[in-house]
């Protein structure tokens, strides 16, 4: 049995929300002792917490998260230790293997506990996304809250190469050195994006 490593970040109303997206809600349905169950409803984009974008997100026309096989939500891993990186320009691509799933470790999730998540984020440069794409992984990953920001150029070039995009992955510290798969299944949902469970397996 290899180790499981949880890359995920807890889903629940405490978790950073990107600037200008609702606020999640969670709020008790039915409790016991007076009803028969504890049920509770939960309300949140989905883009929030751990989770995967699909080209519909950023392409109008492009797929939804449920037209994939669920072949595309596993493979093998590659660890890009990118920290120190402003913006992200340097992450060895010939490392990259057709249907890889590649993880940008900048470190970004560890400002989460000060208030500083959304601040100062590496971002990756558009060159480099280029040459990510020429390498066609199934995914790449990064434990921040987006790859890039507004106009979303990254997301363009990637997502348009059917190379999907995990968000918001937490704890890829625990990878460095190791060998590994990832598995990635979102929710199954018609859907721009999707929460995820994201776990590494050691090998």
């Amino acid at each position: 049995m290899p180790q499981l490593i949880d890359l995920s970040m807890a889903v629940s109303s405490q978790m950073p929300v990107y600037p200008g997206d609702p606020e999640p809600r969670m709020e008790k349905v039915f409790s016991i002792p007076r009803d028969a169950v504890n049920v509770s409803s939960f309300s949140m984009t989905t883009h929030f917490s751990t989770h995967i974008d699909a080209p519909y997100h950023v392409l109008n026309g492009g797929k939804k998260l449920d037209e994939y096989p669920l072949e595309k939500f596993t493979g093998n891993g590659v660890l890009l230790d990118v920290r120190g990186q402003f913006p992200i320009r340097k992450a060895d691509p010939e490392k990259i293997q057709k249907d890889d799933i590649v993880l940008f470790y900048t470190g970004q999730v560890n400002k989460i506990p000060d208030g500083e998540y959304f601040k100062l984020a590496p971002f990756i440069s558009a060159e480099l996304a280029e040459k990510i794409a020429e390498r066609r992984p199934k995914m790449i990953g990064i434990d921040s809250f987006s790859p890039d920001p507004e106009p979303f150029e990254v997301h363009k070039i990637l997502l348009k190469n059917d190379i999907l995009i995990i968000e918001n992955l937490a704890g890829l510290e625990r990878l460095l050195g190791k060998k590994f798969d990832i598995m990635a299944f979102p929710l199954k949902m018609s859907s721009d994006g999707a929460p995820a469970r994201v776990v590494a397996a050691v090998k």
